[in-house]
């Protein structure tokens, strides 16, 4: 291949489960472009952040500590550099965290809390949820169960809501119990 094809083209090379792009010119690579050959879904138990953080994470600033480093990952380092409440989607699985900085005379505080799609307003992926239902890590089964009975409430399928909240694995039905209470208390609140 002559470098004036070079310049204009791209060379793509298949590695199971992913692919990867070297976009190139005359003489230099410009960008690495790695995608998912799969759907792209991680369960949170696989990923390398979330895998780490627990569904509510908590941390006291006034001593001048740091950020723990999987929080500091989804937040950031400078505390002040995001709004003090916000929602912040997590950018190698895509779970979603509820976000809160609260800083006061006496507090100097940071909340980090999983929260759901429909919590977060955004889309679910419904297949994925599904296939999570059988991940043999109970932090995956149950956040997808939360994540489904969210879901399933908002689009009033009671059904579906009622095979959860009697499933057979405890893991499931318990999350799915504490989701449509958290889900029934919030819509209550805005009725």
């Amino acid at each position: 291949m002559s470098q004036g094809n070079l310049s204009r083209s791209t060379i793509a090379l298949t590695l199971e489960p992913s692919s990867i792009e070297l976009l190139a010119t005359e003489s230099s690579i410009c960008a690495i472009v790695i995608t998912s050959a799969t759907t792209g879904h991680i369960p949170i138990s696989d990923c390398e952040i979330c895998a780490h953080l627990y569904s509510h994470n908590y941390v006291d600033l006034r001593d001048n500590s740091r950020l723990p480093d999987h929080i500091a990952i989804l937040t950031g380092t400078s505390v002040t550099s995001r709004p003090a409440q916000d929602v912040i989607e997590c950018p190698v699985c895509g779970s979603f965290y509820a976000y809160t900085y609260t800083c006061g005379f006496t507090e100097n505080d940071i909340e980090l809390r999983r929260i759901t799609p429909v919590e977060a307003g955004r889309e679910l992926n419904l297949e994925a949820c599904i296939a999570d239902l059988g991940s043999p890590h109970e932090e995956t089964r149950g956040y997808a169960a939360q994540c489904l009975v969210e879901y399933y409430l908002s689009k009033e399928q009671e059904e579906k809501t009622a095979y959860l909240l009697n499933h057979e694995d405890e893991i499931i039905r318990s999350y799915a119990e504490a989701s449509q209470k958290y889900y029934l208390y919030h819509k209550s609140l805005k009725a």
